[in-house]
């Protein structure tokens, strides 16, 4: 026979102390692997950069390293496209207008 557990408090912490936690920009430069994912490298509007970065770091769950840098492999290559084409200006290009 167990002895009865106590319970555990759910609670989650009504406000954070973020005083003391360093800040990183989302499109800083990380280390994967022997790769450096860094988007300020690419050739693309900054506000654009940092919409790219916030998507691939936060969009999704967790990630191999092997799919994270597939992925990184995939937006090299749509900066590049993007850079060709000419197509992209400011991420104001993508946002719907309002009549």
């Amino acid at each position: 026979m167990t002895a009865p557990r106590k319970r555990m408090s759910r609670s989650l912490p009504r406000s954070l102390d973020l005083t003391g936690v360093p800040h990183e920009r989302i499109d800083a430069p990380r280390q994967m692997r022997q790769t450096t994912i860094d988007f300020s490298t690419l050739p693309l509007p900054p506000d654009v950069r940092v919409a790219l970065a916030d998507a691939f770091w936060n969009h999704f769950g967790g990630r191999s390293h092997n799919q994270i840098l597939t992925l990184w492999a995939h937006i090299k290559v749509f900066s590049r496209f993007a850079e060709d084409s000419a197509a992209i200006s400011s991420r104001s290009a993508f946002m719907p207008s309002r009549m």
